[in-house]
């Protein structure tokens, strides 16, 4: 009985029903349909809730369930010993979505750079740093807390806080709204 793992090729994939096709020499040689291959999803990922990209015609480590060789079961891809890209890890698919239930953090040492339809943007500590200074909100605002606001003037509908004056009638009276400068 075949139970250790044995190098096999993926030939046909259907994603919708997680079934793939195998290719295994010599237990698939001379088959006219080849087996269904099932997918050892790793911990932590739901097989109806996410998908691993398999991709036709990559090499792949089979084991057999059961030791059974109409089972056959992949385990991973196989390493090729030339070609690798070092110093970069990739996953590639049609669509991501991470959900966190509180955090979801990302901590890069130099930079974060998103990239969407050919537009990036490119994170820095000095970029963020940039951002927060210049930060301008189009939206209502609340604060809770005293304002301290230092370095220039402030404006509300075109009116200067700092330098705005009032009329007045008569000594003691009310003032007016503020006069424009």
């Amino acid at each position: 009985m075949p139970s250790n793992k044995h190098p096999g090729f993926i030939r046909q994939v259907n994603r919708d029903r997680r079934e793939v096709r195998v290719e295994i020499r010599p237990f698939t040689d001379g088959a006219s349909e080849l087996p269904i291959a099932e997918i050892e999803y790793p911990i932590g990922d739901d097989s109806q809730n996410t998908e691993i990209r398999l991709v036709e015609g990559r090499a792949v480590w089979i084991e057999f369930i059961a030791g059974d060789p109409r089972r056959p079961l992949i385990t991973g891809y196989r390493n090729p010993n030339t070609g690798n890209v070092v110093g970069m890890r990739r996953w590639n698919h049609d669509h991501f979505e991470i959900n966190a239930d509180e955090t979801f953090t990302i901590n890069a040492g130099a930079k974060i750079a998103l990239i969407v339809g050919g537009t990036s943007l490119v994170l820095t500590p000095e970029s963020i740093a940039e951002i927060a200074a210049a930060l301008s909100v189009k939206a209502a605002v609340t604060i809770e807390g005293g304002v301290t606001q230092t370095g220039g003037d402030m404006t509300s509908d075109g009116i200067s806080v700092q330098f705005h004056d009032h009329t007045s009638t008569a000594p003691g009276t009310p003032t007016s709204k503020p006069n424009s400068a």
